[in-house]
């Protein structure tokens, strides 16, 4: 850790949770009295309970937010530590009350209304504890690269920060640790963050309470013991059941999370495993509508659906032709000109925005550009001309490509017989 950090333009002495301003305040943190009792797995719904009278959410979200507070009183335990995002359309949904109730339940954690990414970073390696951003909108909006890359970066163990400092005596090399758990919220502020933050992050989108369905104003002076004393008995919990918490796995979690998101769901459905019971129930249901939701595609998933549909309907789009097992970028961009989306529009008919009718299509280049991080041409032999070995894009990698990147959704629209046709191309043309 380093000996010195700036803060507010000048140099204070730092020491584990005690960092002061200029005006040598210290930061507010929250700091649980220790419970040596013996707590049983009701606490989650404790936990709940008391978020739920000051925050109103659909009781799904209320155990997101129990179970996230839960994994950042311990979030050294795993490698990955995911990000909370709390945020709506507008103001007035309750966005702020909710961080601050998770914050109060969470030990050794700050709390900071406006931050720089150099305040971060120092931050996270002064403290050693979680962050809380309450309306990070205005600086997310600003591209902050070092407090974006905080954010990005930090969910790792092995996140840090470096910087060179120069003097008399040359130049030296910092290093700050970036990694801890981070929830912050702002109106919109999910438009702000690209898709890497999206997927490191679990968010929650608030909505405005009718006057029947308020909570309770969340006052942090009146109500810290409270949340203190609940907090106190969570954490000692989270320490009587440590070794079942760590012992839970990957190979653990619902079917329906694989890829990066088994990192963002591991540390809470590694706490609620043990619990059980509705915080469970409430997890598993998240996860299924988000698997649920059709995802947004990229423009290469988009390609690659259209290419998708065009081998699985190649009597529509070429019924005088025999399809092969590669095709030409150019007679690529022939077909997908002619390709049809849901809505019955051609995209791709109309890909560039020019007077002339003959220049609007797609064209090979285009494929070239799109397809190029997931698939390149080759000179491989033609399935009905063995001498013929001009450079197409073998379908077998094309749609393995499509395979790998494209949602469940849109996979799952081919037939068992193209999923035939796929594991035979793959395994001959392309092995």
């Amino acid at each position: 850790m380093t000996n010195e950090i700036e803060i507010n333009q000048q140099d204070v002495p730092v020491t584990q949770n005690h960092v002061t301003n200029h005006n040598g305040h210290v930061f507010r943190i929250a700091d649980f009295p220790e419970y040596s009792g013996t707590v049983g797995n009701e606490i989650l719904d404790e936990v709940e309970d008391l978020i739920d009278e000051y925050v109103f959410a659909l009781p799904q979200q209320i155990s997101l937010f129990a179970t996230w507070a839960a994994h950042a009183n311990c979030y050294q335990w795993w490698s990955f530590t995911p990000r909370l995002g709390i945020t709506a359309p507008d103001a007035g949904s309750g966005k702020s009350q909710a961080l601050k109730a998770i914050w109060l339940l969470t030990n050794n954690s700050s709390w900071f209304s406006n931050i720089s990414g150099a305040g971060l970073f120092t931050a996270t390696e002064a403290l050693g504890g979680s962050i809380f951003l309450d309306e990070a909108s205005d600086a997310f909006k600003k591209g902050d690269k070092d407090l974006l890359g905080v954010i990005k970066t930090g969910v790792e163990s092995m996140g840090v920060a470096a910087r060179i400092t120069s003097s008399t005596a040359g130049r030296t090399l910092h290093g700050y640790s970036t990694y801890g758990a981070i929830g912050f919220n702002g109106v919109a502020v999910d438009s702000f963050c690209d898709a890497q933050i999206h997927t490191r992050t679990h968010w929650v989108y608030m909505r405005k309470a009718f006057r029947n369905e308020q909570r309770k104003l969340l006052d942090d002076r009146i109500h810290r013991d409270r949340f203190a004393e609940v907090g106190s008995r969570l954490v000692a919990w989270l320490k009587q059941n440590e070794e079942k918490i760590r012992s839970f796995t990957e190979a653990d979690l619902p079917p329906n999370i694989y890829n990066r998101d088994r990192n963002k769901w591991l540390p809470l459905f590694a706490i609620a495993s043990v619990v059980g019971g509705r915080t469970l129930r409430n997890l598993e249901q998240i996860v299924q509508e988000e698997t649920d939701c059709v995802a947004e595609l990229s423009e290469v998933g988009m390609l690659l659906l259209a290419i998708q549909d065009i081998y699985s309907n190649w009597d529509k789009y070429s019924p005088l032709e025999r399809r092969d097992s590669k095709i030409s970028a150019f007679r690529l961009a022939e077909l997908l000109a002619k390709w049809e989306d849901e809505d019955g529009q051609l995209p791709y008919s109309k890909f560039h925005a020019s007077r002339d009718p003959d220049e609007r299509s797609i064209n090979k280049l285009d494929v070239f550009r799109i397809l190029r991080p997931v698939c390149r041409p080759e000179r491989s032999r033609s399935r009905f001309d063995s001498n013929d070995r001009s450079s197409g894009y073998v379908w077998g990698k094309l749609l393995d490509a499509a395979d790998r990147l494209l949602p469940d959704e849109f996979r799952d629209r081919r037939s068992v017989e193209l999923e035939f046709c796929h594991v035979d191309l793959r395994d001959k043309e392309v092995a």
